[in-house]
C-alpha cells in the first residue's frame, strides 16, 4: 500500500498548485497557507485534534521530541520545490528511529 507524501500535500496547501506541469492551473489560489500554517496544519493542529497537544505537535519543553532532519530548509527553497523533500532522519521522543541511506 503507497504511503502518502506529506511534502506534496504541504506543497499544495501554500501554492495551491499541482507539481506536475501536465496539470496546469491553481485551485482557489486565495485560500493559499504561508508555510508556517501549513507546517502547523501537518504538526500542531492534528495533534491538539486528536488530544495530544499537551503531548506532542510542537517542539516545547516538556513534551515529546518528535521530529525530523530534513534534506534542505524549507523556508529556503522555492514553495514550487517543497515536494522534492527527503527526510535524513526520524526522532521519537528524542531518540533516532530512522536514518537515510543517502546519508
Amino acid at each position: 500500500m503507497p504511503v502518502p507524501n506529506p511534502w506534496l500535500g504541504l506543497e499544495t496547501l501554500v501554492t495551491r498548485a499541482n507539481p506536475d506541469p501536465a496539470v496546469p492551473g491553481e485551485l482557489a489560489p486565495a485560500q493559499r497557507l504561508s508555510l508556517p500554517e501549513a507546517i502547523a496544519a501537518f504538526t500542531r493542529t492534528p495533534a491538539k485534534a486528536m488530544g495530544l497537544g499537551d503531548t506532542t505537535g510542537t517542539l516545547r519543553t516538556g513534551l515529546s521530541a518528535d521530529f525530523v532532519v530534513l534534506n534542505h530548509n524549507l523556508f529556503d527553497i522555492e514553495p514550487g520545490r517543497i515536494h522534492q523533500t527527503q527526510v535524513d532522519s526520524t526522532y521519537f521522543q528524542g531518540a533516532k528511529v530512522y536514518e537515510s541511506s543517502a546519508q
